[in-house]
């Protein structure tokens, strides 16, 4: 999700270097304090009442997920779209791409990892467990091998769920492949075109297909699995073919940012952001799927109705990140006139710059406070909290930036133009 210099085109037509983006940092340093709120401990509500309506802005927190998957297509495709731009194709490898982002990556991921098993020991020694799977061999392993995702049982191990993501991040890389293969066949258009099918066919399965399972087996509606030993294979909402539309989004921003494509106004209109973020408000697993899972029941006319809603929640997430989309194009615009250098923006970017580090430590740091301080108990109290949890979060990830994920920033840099990737 790190993006290394840009170019743009100038008049000309030419492609120049240029500094980091601060659109992209901005909404990376705002994905990832979105994350960081929706991982504050607060008080339980008890059903639809003011308790929830107050949690809800924390709730949303996770659409920060979706963000960064838009960005991260943005961002990887961009080296590539560069190389498209200017016809140096030739040089361009797949295997040459992975290798520097591994490097950038992982050995970060590890140390991360190693941080997370610390806090673990540490917490549960002063009274407070973290959940975490019986089989602690097998969720180390599936996560550094980073398929936990691809699981039941490990997606949220070693006390660390965000590193979901990370998993679902490498398998996207991997499909990039295929992106780099229908490239050279097809528009980006076609491509968004292609991956939206895959995506909408996969969220549509996971709602439908353990539905209509069901209804001919008269059994329960639960979600498929693949029982492999100490291995479920399944948990299909972190799979990657649901995600990637998101990432293409972010790919066709990429070509539109060098001209490549050509877009519309209304895909950087304020009508589309709005629009499609008040749809996910209303349709969001926090909203309508909290009201499917404990206020409605497979019974009667209930259970249509009950998947009808539950295809909408599928479907909720997809439709937040075209408002990313529009968001990122016209941030991007407002980049180039010259209209990104208020100092909050500058400083909400400056945390997208170490924004992997955040993501990585930020919930140790919490379920350590929450350890030490106790956990907040009102809505009062959590306004408190969140003024000291959050910068001691940011504090620490500037630190673990600066001494374990910057120096894997320079060997990850690509070659210069010529040379080989």
């Amino acid at each position: 999700m790190t993006m290394t210099a840009t170019e743009r085109p100038t008049s000309e037509g030419r492609l120049v270097a240029a500094d980091r983006l601060v659109a992209v940092d901005l909404l990376r340093g705002l994905a990832a304090l979105a994350v960081v709120f929706t991982h504050l401990p607060r008080p339980t509500p008890t059903g639809f009442d003011l308790t929830l309506l107050a949690a809800l802005p924390f709730d949303f927190g996770t659409l920060g997920v979706p963000m960064f998957i838009v960005v991260s297509g943005f961002c990887i495709h961009l080296g590539y779209a560069r190389r498209l731009a200017t016809g140096r194709l030739a040089g361009w490898s797949w295997a040459a791409f992975w290798k520097r982002r591994f490097v950038r990556l992982y050995p970060t991921y590890l140390v991360a990892i190693a941080f997370s098993l610390a806090v673990v020991h540490v917490v549960t020694r002063l009274g407070h467990p973290v959940d975490a799977p019986a089989n602690t061999a097998w969720d180390l392993l599936t996560h550094v091998f980073m398929v936990h995702n691809l699981t039941v049982e490990y997606t949220g191990g070693l006390g660390n769920p965000p590193f979901w993501t990370l998993g679902l991040e490498e398998q996207l890389y991997g499909l990039f492949a295929v992106v780099v293969l229908l490239r050279a066949r097809m528009s980006a258009t076609k491509i968004v075109l292609v991956g939206t099918c895959v995506s909408v066919v996969w969220r549509l399965a996971i709602v439908w297909v353990p539905f209509l399972l069901s209804r001919l087996s008269g059994g329960p509606n639960e979600p498929l699995a693949l029982h492999l030993g100490t291995v479920s294979v399944g948990h299909w909402d972190g799979w990657p073919f649901g995600w990637w539309f998101l990432w293409l989004l972010g790919a066709m921003a990429a070509e539109a940012y060098l001209g490549l494509v050509r877009l519309p106004d209304w895909c950087s209109s304020w009508g589309l952001i709005l629009g499609s973020w008040a749809v996910t408000a209303l349709t969001y697993w926090r909203t309508l799927g909290r009201y499917t899972k404990y206020w409605m029941t497979d019974e009667g006319t209930q259970v249509w109705v009950r998947a009808v809603l539950n295809t909408a929640v599928q479907m909720s997430e997809p439709v937040f990140a075209v408002g990313c989309f529009a968001l990122l194009l016209r941030l991007i615009r407002a980049e180039r006139a010259g209209r990104l250098a208020a100092w909050p923006v500058r400083l909400l970017a400056t945390v997208g710059l170490f924004s992997y580090s955040l993501y990585l430590t930020h919930l140790p740091v919490i379920e350590l406070l929450t350890a030490t301080l106790g956990a907040p108990t009102t809505r009062p109290g959590l306004v408190g909290w969140a003024a000291v949890a959050v910068p001691v979060s940011v504090a620490w990830a500037g630190l673990f930036f600066l001494v374990f994920e910057r120096p894997f920033l320079h060997r990850a840099r690509p070659a210069p133009p010529g040379g080989s990737p």
